[in-house]
């Protein structure tokens, strides 16, 4: 058997370190080094084989440099969720944190919400840049992010902690009541007490304000709009940024269960950023999002899978969609039960009208919806499990 010899020289003490190591002839040798064992930061490491009666002359001569020196802690800053005590933005609702370290040779970052040094991972795209995360806050009142700076070498910076307060959940952004009965325009309910709350009515444009009977005092939908499948309800500007965490809801009665219908969407240049929709060959609703606002190659549209509901014509449903940014998933729910999940790796924001009545899809208005819809809520935030079980049970 022939041994081997890695010898590594201080540069600036001129101390030598060796390992032995052993093995079969023409074999390949190992060694590992640790850090720990070192003292110095430069050293010249060279090799040599080795028997009972002699060592051979060395090789190699490569330099080595050893890294112990961690980054500097980064810093992190929010405009959604400045560190100033006060609560801001809403449980669900999607923020952004700027983390930067100092050091030029900041390889990436590690943050946690939990104190969890490897709960996430973010590199960066240059040596010592920056990163932007986002992330959906889990509940309201003071949480602390957790971030540490590291370098390609393996080194963490010490700790860096930024408390930030949550606002409880918030109100919806836009309320559609469609309790009018008469006009072209369908108001948007206020929320005083709502921050972000502004005014984005609805231009009807075909659909007809129905209802008032008897019947629907009973189904306690007293009044609603109704559209023939070539009507729409549309507002002037966008109502939510649709690459970040939202939620819509509408009560809907279809007219035919064979045709495929959209209740609700958002333009972008040609495509719908979501749909919530129903399908008339499964007879289910689903809720439905686009990667793109494009018709280039890559265009993929995937829906929620088919619950275990099967809708029926001339039945009241309230029907739900949630775009969790966090969990990258978009939900449905029916009369406040999950019907299906659906991981979504790529969204985008689109900035055309809130639609009632059709989608956009490679630049094709359609999907008309025929029925009747009442009591339309968007959130700019993801809507709790239990916040949509209680709205299905109520008109």
């Amino acid at each position: 058997n022939m041994d081997a010899v890695l010898r590594w020289v201080d540069q600036d003490s001129g101390a030598a370190r060796t390992w032995n190591t052993s093995g079969a002839d023409r074999a390949r040798a190992t060694w590992t080094v640790r850090a720990t064992d070192l003292s110095g930061q430069t050293y010249r490491a060279t090799v040599a084989a080795k028997d009972n009666r002699a060592t051979g002359p060395s090789a190699g001569g490569c330099t080595v440099l050893v890294d112990t020196t961690p980054p500097d802690p980064p810093t992190v800053t929010s405009t959604d969720y400045p560190d100033d005590g006060d609560p801001h933005g809403s449980v669900g609702k999607t923020g952004r944190f700027t983390i930067q370290s100092a050091s030029d040779d900041t390889a990436g970052y590690h943050w946690s919400l939990r104190d969890a040094v490897g709960d996430n991972t973010v590199p960066v795209s240059t040596p010592g840049g920056g990163v932007t995360i986002a992330l959906d806050p889990p509940t309201d009142g003071p949480l602390t992010l957790s971030a540490w700076a590291y370098d390609e070498h393996g080194n963490t910076s010490a700790k860096t902690t930024y408390t930030f307060t949550v606002a409880p959940a918030s109100s919806p952004i836009a309320h559609w009541k469609l309790d009018e009965t008469e006009g072209t325009t369908a108001a948007d309910w206020a929320y005083p007490g709502s921050p972000d709350d502004v005014d984005l009515p609805l231009t009807v444009d075909g659909a007809e304000w129905t209802g008032g009977t008897a019947a629907d005092a009973a189904n306690n939908h007293l009044n609603y709009l109704t559209f023939d499948g070539r009507d729409t309800a549309s507002t002037a500007v966008p109502v939510i940024d649709t690459d970040v965490s939202y939620t819509v809801s509408a009560w809907v009665r279809i007219h035919q269960t064979d045709i495929d219908y959209t209740i609700a969407s958002q333009d972008g240049d040609v495509n719908s950023a979501f749909m919530l929709k129903y399908d008339g060959e499964s007879q289910k609703f689903l809720f439905v999002t686009c990667n793109q606002d494009s018709n280039q190659s890559g265009l993929l549209c995937p829906s929620t899978p088919a619950g275990s509901l099967t809708a029926q014509a001339g039945v009241w449903y309230h029907v739900t969609g949630v775009y969790d940014f966090g969990r990258s998933q978009v939900r449905l729910y029916v009369n406040g039960q999950l019907q299906g999940t659906r991981s979504v790796s790529d969204v985008f924001d689109a900035d055309g009208s809130f639609i009632l009545g059709r989608d956009l899809y490679t630049g094709n208005a359609g999907t008309y919806f025929a029925g009747d819809i009442d009591e339309v809520k968007v959130w700019d935030r993801v809507v709790s499990t239990g916040e949509i079980e209680r709205l299905g049970q109520h008109a």
